[in-house]
């Protein structure tokens, strides 16, 4: 690749997303999550050269630009393959969402498997996370703990 920032032309790169969509749980289109909510991400591609096993990854980014959670392909041991058609698609099915109530954008990153080589790096769809209490002051995310007194062990 030339000189810039990659992904700045998708054109230019080996592969590249086409068209990315925030769906919820059953695929329908939606960009309001409720706290502990799954997400779904459907990602169509083109391979215009030569990947080998493309990396796909996920970043949820906070309105403040605080880089949430990374979903990737290589670390969750799902195989990929290099395919010669166009328009091919992947999709995430995130665990229930843990994230506090803000806005989030979606950055979406195509590595080589080991994280050497990045071919492709591009702005997704936005979605918002609501609860009725956790915002940013709890920090990124919450999920229950374990809580009991110490003097009763």
């Amino acid at each position: 690749m030339g000189s810039g920032q990659v992904g700045s032309d998708p054109s230019k790169c080996p592969i590249s997303i086409t068209r990315a969509e925030v769906l919820d749980e059953q695929g329908r289109p939606c960009t309001m999550f409720e706290h502990g909510q799954p997400l779904r991400l459907r990602m169509q591609y083109d391979i215009r050269g030569d990947v080998e096993a493309p990396n796909f990854s996920v970043g949820f980014i906070r309105s403040d630009n605080i880089a949430c959670c990374n979903y990737n392909t290589a670390m969750d041991r799902f195989p990929t393959h290099t395919t010669a058609a166009t328009n091919s698609t992947i999709e995430l099915l995130t665990p229930p969402l843990k994230l506090v109530s803000d806005l989030y954008s979606i950055q979406i990153m195509i590595w080589d498997p080991s994280f050497q080589q990045l071919y492709c790096a591009q702005q997704g769809p936005s979605f918002h996370v609501k609860d009725p209490i956790l915002n940013t002051h709890f920090g990124v995310f919450h999920e229950p703990a374990v809580w009991s007194w110490a003097d009763r062990i």
